[in-house]
């Protein structure tokens, strides 16, 4: 049965909540529930806990534990058996910091990217949006923290010390919709927990449906089967191969499968999942044989200096046939390399792809691309990807403070796709939270190795067919929030090159972020 994607250009509005009114004047132990909106405590598959009181919520992720309170009363710690550790913050927030890509992204995606006063260092910023606000001096950069208002909290990434005083993001620990149900979790602070309930279910329906598409094909005998992917980044002489489940569901999801390069070193990470390290140049490992396509992740493009600073002239070439093997090191002679299926993050400034996990639909429909092309022709250009071969696929970076998102219906600028559900897409399933949802059979060979390029055996499709319409996809109009959860410068650089001098400040080395 056929299926297909459409594009989409509507506005959805969204609906905001709040915390009743009176909450700052009453005590902390008010018998008055001021929470209008609660996410599930016991949900399972969330990424985050929050417990409920009256007048405050106790707060914990893998990384940390804080008490959000709307009181101008601190619950004492004795109320929640907290320690000299515990995190205060009054809500709703007013001004924060978000010093990583991740939580940047998440804020500007509920609407509040004004509410942002502090970010990282300048040069590590690609959000266009965070971008814009900072050369309006209305943000500022970590060398002019000194000019910006006090902020109420400080949200920041897993490439950073662990901090009691902050909130830390892990954006690669979950899985994909697990991971953006951080989005959720930022909401607390704001009171806009319907918000981020709107925007999570909206881009899970998106995945969901899109995820549900490839299936369809591959019970039709209409997609490749067997592409094998392996995503890496280099480390020194070897590539670190990763295999965790945040990457092994986006491939699943995609119809593809992740290659787990076991004859490795094994590298355990409790913060960033599980990941092998392997020789880029050996012909014998897993890697190298079986990949029929490799997702680098590496920031070759990346420069010591402050990107910013460096005239127009001067950014570094950027990676094509010609330049990849020597520079990653990997062997001229495996599948991967011969058919031109290296695909680089380096589309937008080579750190674009660290803003993928506030887009898993995004990163979904860049994988598609990359194993059934003309699936996504015509209604979707890749975010975070870009072709080996294809060294100038890019967008422009802009440093535009009028592409963030609106405020008043931050739902109108998701972009989403309109997607039409194959007609045995009933009921729920878990695309998206864990790896093979859809019980496909293991015992495929590698498109390296010479698989069938055409699809499923018909012994393989009815076993899918089964357990996909018993697990079943979203009903259109029900979308589920399911996720999985691991309970446990303002100053403008002075020497900034003239692309960034203008009102919209373009440069052709980078791209817009998401």
């Amino acid at each position: 049965m056929s299926s297909k994607l459409f594009a989409l250009a509507a506005a959805i509005s969204a609906v905001v909540a709040s915390f009743k009114e009176g909450c700052a004047q009453d005590s902390w132990n008010s018998t008055t529930d001021y929470w209008q909106h609660k996410f599930d405590p016991n949900d399972p598959y969330a990424a985050f806990v929050a417990d409920y009181h009256n007048t405050y919520a106790t707060l914990r992720n893998h990384a940390g534990f804080a008490v959000l309170h709307c009181t101008d009363e601190r619950p004492p710690l004795s109320a929640f058996d907290g320690d000299k550790d515990t995190l205060y913050v009054k809500v709703p927030v007013k001004n924060v910091a978000a010093l990583d890509g991740f939580s940047q992204n998440l804020i500007d995606m509920l609407g509040k990217s004004d509410s942002i006063k502090r970010v990282g260092k300048y040069e590590d910023v690609t959000s266009s949006c965070l971008r814009g606000l900072a050369y309006d001096n209305k943000t500022y950069d970590e060398a002019n923290w000194d000019k910006a208002e006090e902020v109420d909290v400080t949200f920041y990434g897993d490439n950073q010390p662990n901090d009691m005083t902050k909130v830390l993001l892990y954006p690669h620990l979950n899985s994909p919709l697990g991971t953006l149900s951080y989005i959720k979790m930022i909401s607390l602070f704001y009171g806009l927990e319907e918000r981020a309930e709107e925007i999570y279910n909206a881009i899970v329906e998106n995945y969901r449906c899109a995820a549900a598409n490839v299936q369809d094909r591959l019970m039709n005998h209409d997609y490749p089967e067997g592409a094998f992917i392996s995503v890496v980044e280099k480390k020194g002489d070897d590539f670190v191969v990763w295999a965790s489940d945040y990457w092994a569901t986006l491939v699943d999801d995609a119809g593809g499968h992740l290659v787990n390069a076991t004859d490795g070193k094994l590298i355990e990470d409790e913060d960033q999942g599980n990941s092998w390290q392997v020789s880029a140049r050996s012909e014998d490992s897993i890697v190298t044989k079986e990949s029929w396509a490799i997702i680098d992740t590496t920031q070759y493009f990346a420069s010591p200096d402050p990107r910013f600073n460096l005239a127009h002239e001067d950014f570094p070439d950027r990676l094509n046939v010609e330049t990849y093997a020597a520079k990653s090191g990997i062997d001229k002679d495996i599948y991967a390399f011969q058919h031109n299926n290296i695909f680089l993050s380096d589309k937008a400034t080579n750190r674009n792809l660290k803003h993928g996990p506030a887009r898993p639909d995004y990163v979904l429909f860049d994988i598609i691309s990359i194993i059934k092309p003309e699936m996504t022709k015509d209604i979707y250009s890749t975010r975070f990807l870009r072709s080996i071969d294809n060294p100038n696929d890019e967008l422009d970076q802009l440093s535009d403070a009028s592409v963030c998102y609106p405020s008043d219906n931050p739902m109108a600028a998701l972009n989403l796709t309109k997607c039409e559900l194959p007609n045995w897409a009933t009921g729920y399933h878990s695309a998206g939270v864990k790896p093979n949802a859809f019980n496909r059979q293991d015992n495929v060979q590698s498109l390296a190795l010479g698989g069938n390029a055409s699809g499923l055996s018909g012994g393989a499709k009815a076993g899918i067919s089964v357990g996909s319409i018993v697990g079943g996809l979203l009903v259109i109009g029900a979308i589920v929030a399911l996720v999985l959860r691991r309970k446990r410068s303002a100053k403008k650089p002075e020497d900034k090159p003239d692309v960034e001098k203008g009102k919209v400040r373009k440069d052709s080395h980078s791209s817009t972020s998401t």
